[in-house]
């Protein structure tokens, strides 16, 4: 147990770090479109990438996901030509799946355009934009490929350091393109450009990483790869759903470009929140598969610690943001985007939750029991449309954002009876309440902070910042949460290769 867990502090240590410069990065990107685009053209582009991410799962087909999940397993049990096999064929099957999906988009972009796109002025520009989205996620087959083999072998510094240059390269090509006059072409072209280079640049590094011996695509390995495949698809197009209903619905609901374009800078920044859940998961997905056939019993005892690190984590960070909501959106973003810091605020609390569902998501993946996770994200997902329905024309963006936060607490509940059908994890209550009511005094703390009067908002930032985190910290210390030792510990080992 003790190297499982050595193994999970280091590698999520490691995407952390990597995750966030990734997001200044994806931030940055953010930035330079604002800077160079009317809010009319960047929710142009948001809306099309919503759509174009949405429609890629089910290009991908839960493949992914399959590869990383069987690579993993048949590495732990040594069986190396099946690994060569899963590998081949899951590409095979990928880039079939590839080709036809591009194939559609393009031959219906103007279908898609007229009646998805409708209220904005720009009809040949949406096409063009679909279209080359739609050649972007077409060369996404071969960085999924590339990402299963990284992580099926658990070479997690590499797969954080992956997609940290998968964001540098889309911000920086972006960048070139708006210098040369491609306008709101650019982040498009960025997007398509940035996935070749990727291509190239980590091919010889992934097939160094698999067994020498033949590649066959393998029937039997195919239907494998498909029935895992088919549920981890499926949840996650309603999980895509889920994150991407409220920019469509939106849409349906013919809300102004100005307002998506809110919704589109603060929604993400919520996301945020998910990079220490996001770092933990994609360390524990193949370990966890590694471990289902290994050593089973040692999947409780870590989840339990997981439980209480990972909320100890996030809750600060998210009463943090709620607080600086409009602050923080004002900043990156400039004064118009902080209208969409009552979304931010809603969306902070719904990742407190949403990180612990990833956890319990990942770990029924890893013991192969997708279907469950599957069932529980559709019923947050059929919630998340019928509220949206009756939200958004109330409320507007506001009312997404609250159909979202409603149904993250179904998925979590939900995630928790499937979990407990196979390992019966110990859920820390009374460590979770604790937490909260430390987070409770310091937000308090910071909002008396923030009352004073302050030369420049970046001053009362850093002010309420300091008092939060001297506050929290010294409650947690007080109320047992986290001992100096324990953070010693978890320093060491993450340090630690």
């Amino acid at each position: 147990m003790a190297d499982y867990m050595k193994r999970v502090v280091s590698g999520a240590a490691f995407l952390f770090v990597f995750n966030v410069f990734g997001a200044g990065f994806s931030y940055l990107l953010r930035f330079l479109m604002t800077s160079n685009l009317t809010p009319t053209d960047y929710a142009l582009f948001w809306s099309c990438f919503s759509l174009i991410s949405l429609l890629m799962i089910f290009s991908d087909f839960g493949l992914m996901h399959s590869q990383i999940y069987h690579v993993s397993k048949f590495r732990a049990e040594k069986k190396y030509p099946e690994l060569r096999s899963a590998i081949a064929t899951g590409f095979a099957m990928q880039l079939v799946l590839g080709v036809i999906f591009a194939s559609i988009v393009i031959l219906f972009s103007g279908q898609i355009a007229s009646s998805y796109l409708s209220q904005y002025p720009n009809y040949e520009l949406s096409v063009f934009l679909i279209r080359v989205l739609a050649l972007g996620a077409f060369m996404n087959v071969f960085l999924n490929v590339l990402v299963s083999v990284f992580q099926g072998m658990q070479r997690m510094r590499t797969t954080a350091i992956f997609e940290f240059t998968r964001l540098f390269l889309w911000f920086s090509l972006t960048g070139v393109f708006l210098y040369f006059g491609f306008s709101t072409a650019s982040p498009a072209f960025g997007f398509l450009a940035g996935y070749i280079l990727m291509t190239f640049i980590y091919a010889v590094p992934a097939m160094k990483l698999i067994p020498k011996g033949k590649f066959q695509v393998d029937p039997k390995i195919a239907r494998q790869l498909y029935t895992y495949g088919l549920p981890v698809m499926v949840s996650l197009a309603i999980g895509y759903i889920i994150n991407y209903t409220d920019t469509i619905m939106l849409n349906v609901f013919r809300m102004t470009p100005a307002s998506i374009g809110f919704y589109q800078t603060a929604q993400p920044t919520a996301t945020l929140l998910w990079f220490f859940s996001g770092a933990l998961i994609t360390v524990l997905f193949p370990m966890i598969a590694e471990m289902n056939a290994k050593d089973k019993t040692a999947i409780s005892q870590g989840l339990n610690l997981i439980y209480r690190y990972i909320w100890l984590a996030v809750v600060p960070a998210a009463l943090i943001t709620f607080s600086f909501s409009a602050e923080i959106l004002g900043i990156i973003f400039g004064p118009a985007y902080a209208a969409g810091s009552n979304v931010l605020k809603i969306l902070s609390i719904g990742a407190i939750m949403f990180s612990v569902t990833q956890i319990n998501g990942a770990v029924l993946n890893g013991l192969g029991k997708p279907d469950g996770y599957r069932d529980v994200v559709f019923r947050g997902a059929i919630i998340n449309v019928i509220l949206n329905m009756m939200l958004i024309p109330v409320f507007g963006i506001e009312g997404a954002a609250l159909s979202t936060l409603f149904c993250y607490s179904v998925i979590l509940v939900g995630s928790f009876y499937e979990l407990r059908k196979s390992v019966k994890p110990k859920i820390p209550v009374k460590s979770w309440l604790k937490t909260l009511l430390a987070g409770s005094v310091a937000l308090g703390a910071l909002y008396l902070a923030k009352g004073l009067a302050y030369p420049s908002v970046y001053l009362k930032i850093i002010a309420g910042f300091a008092v939060f985190g001297a506050v929290y910290g010294i409650l947690a210390l007080l109320m047992g949460l986290i001992t100096i030792e324990e953070i010693l510990d978890l320093a060491k080992k993450a340090v630690s290769k």
